[in-house]
C-alpha cells in the first residue's frame, strides 16, 4: 500500500500511556520490522508507538524476556498477535495498568478485562511471509497469519485500528481523571 493512499485524520484524541507493537515469532524468511505499516500510521497520527521486539522462536526466551521486561510495558497499551497473546497470555495479564488488543482472524473467548480483539480475518498473499509459516510449521513452531501481524493491512482496517486507538485513548482519559478526582 502506498503512503499517499492512507490519508491522516485530524482532530484525533492520543493515548497517554504508550502503544507496544509485540512481534510473534520470526525466522530468516520473516525477521525485518514487522508492524512497520501499522508503526507508521499510528505514528503519524501523533501516537506514541514502539514495537517490541521478542526473540525470535524459542518460547522459553520469549517469556523470560517479556518477565524481564514486564515493568517497562506497565501502563501501556498493547497490541500483537493472537499466536503471541496465547503463547505469553499468563504473563500479558500480570502486566499492571495496560490493556491488552489482540489482532486475531478468529473470535477469542473468555480475554480478560482491559482486553479487546480486531478481527483480521482478510487475505494476504505474501510468498516469503508464506515460506516462514511452512519453515516454522516444520519446526512446530504456532505462527500467526499474514494479516495477524499487520501485513498488507486494507484501508477499512487502518480505519477500525485507529477507532480502536481513539477508545483507548478516550479510557486513558477518563482512568486518568477519576483518579484525580478520587
Amino acid at each position: 500500500m502506498l503512503k499517499r493512499e492512507l490519508a491522516l485524520r485530524p482532530n484525533c484524541l492520543l493515548t497517554r500511556r504508550p502503544i507496544y507493537l509485540l512481534t510473534g515469532p520470526r525466522s530468516i524468511f520473516y525477521y525485518r520490522s514487522p508492524w512497520k505499516a501499522l508503526h507508521n500510521y499510528l505514528y503519524q497520527h501523533g501516537y506514541k508507538v514502539f514495537v517490541f521486539k521478542l526473540p525470535f522462536q524459542s518460547k522459553t526466551a520469549r517469556e523470560d524476556y517479556l518477565r524481564a521486561m514486564q515493568t517497562k510495558l506497565n501502563q501501556s497499551h498493547i497490541i500483537c498477535d493472537a499466536t503471541t497473546y496465547e503463547q505469553l497470555k499468563q504473563i500479558l495479564c500480570q502486566i499492571e495498568n495496560s490493556t491488552i488488543t489482540v489482532l486475531s482472524r478468529y473470535s477469542i473467548i473468555n480475554l480478560p478485562e482491559n482486553s479487546f480483539q480486531i478481527l483480521m480475518n482478510f487475505k494476504v498473499c505474501s510468498p516469503s511471509y508464506s515460506l516462514h509459516r511452512a519453515y516454522l510449521k516444520i519446526r512446530k513452531i504456532p505462527t500467526p497469519t499474514a494479516s495477524e501481524v499487520g501485513l498488507r493491512i486494507p484501508h477499512k482496517t487502518y480505519d477500525q485500528l485507529l477507532n480502536h486507538c481513539i477508545k483507548l485513548a478516550e479510557m486513558d482519559f477518563y482512568d486518568l481523571d477519576l483518579n484525580i478526582q478520587s
